[in-house]
């Protein structure tokens, strides 16, 4: 292996042990202000004062807005959260909304008008204030959720145009870029791709989906390539596959979010034909030698 030690007897190899241990993902953001201004979100509480008087506080891992008053004009604040990172945010209305790692979402210091309205890059999981006069809608690559007081995750991490909408509870309406609308039941899933006319609806186990908001990951034979893809982004590294063949491997399991990366892939490790190796931040997967 790259870090020297070799396997003892006849074992196969196994994950890579080194000094640089890697650590999974933890609170860290950059919320940039309405003047522009950009504060470093991570382990310390913060207050800060928005342009008009709307306060934001930071604490045990949360951001919260609170305003005695409305405004003229929108101020808008914009949440980005890096590869390695989370963060989780209550809203002015009093919404809730979890941010995963590589994700963006930009909303109103204060909700004016007949609507509430936020942009989404990434993944987020939203528990929406109940609101009948004013509807909750989540824009992300050009497909608007819309919903009145309900629960659900909006996932668009791939970078190939998909978003999967899944409903925990409530319901909500879905709206592609074509104008194509569904409205979705409780343990539902929408999944609008880019250049499609039609939303594609399935039933699903929503855990699957919401499970990374509670500390752990589920997969249900997923095919490795996606799975390597997700731990990526939250712990930061880079993936390689030694052969494309092993990409399709499918693995069913539950992880927890918070151990460093050796444990996770020495689980999937114990279920497949399949070896990692660790260099620095690179994870090269490869078949497991066989060895006589």
């Amino acid at each position: 292996t790259h870090s020297g030690i070799k396997p003892t007897n006849n074992q196969c190899k196994t994950v890579a042990v080194q000094e640089r241990i890697i650590l999974p993902g933890s609170k860290s953001a950059v919320l940039k202000l309405a003047n522009g201004k950009m504060v470093t979100i991570g382990k310390q509480a913060l207050k800060i004062i928005e342009d008009g008087g709307s306060v934001v506080k930071y604490e045990e891992g949360q951001l919260s807005y609170s305003s005695d008053m409305s405004f003229d004009k929108e101020l808008y604040n914009e949440l980005e959260v890096p590869r390695g990172g989370e963060c989780q945010v209550q809203l002015d209305d009093g919404t809730k909304v979890w941010l995963n790692a590589e994700s963006r979402l930009k909303y109103p210091v204060v909700f004016n008008g007949m609507e509430r309205k936020v942009v989404l890059s990434g993944e987020g999981y939203f528990e929406v204030a109940k609101d009948v006069e004013r509807p909750f809608t989540v824009c992300v690559e050009g497909v608007n959720v819309t919903a009145l007081g309900t629960e659900f995750n909006i996932s668009s991490v791939g970078g190939d145009g998909e978003v999967f909408t899944t409903l925990v509870n409530g319901s909500v309406r879905v709206k592609n870029e074509q104008g194509k609308e569904c409205i979705l039941q409780p343990s539902q899933q929408a999944v609008c791709r880019r250049g499609d006319e039609e939303i594609g609806v399935q039933e699903v186990n929503t855990a699957l989906y919401t499970s990374w908001k509670d500390g752990y990951y589920m997969f249900d034979k997923q095919p490795l390539e996606k799975i390597m893809e997700t731990l990526a982004r939250w712990y930061d590294v880079k993936v390689f596959f030694a052969d494309p063949q092993v990409a399709g491997i499918r693995f069913s399991g539950r992880v927890k979010r918070y151990e460093d990366i050796y444990s996770v892939l020495e689980m999937i490790r114990l279920t497949n034909d399949v070896a990692f190796e660790i260099d620095g931040q690179n994870v090269t997967v490869s078949y497991k030698e066989k060895r006589k």
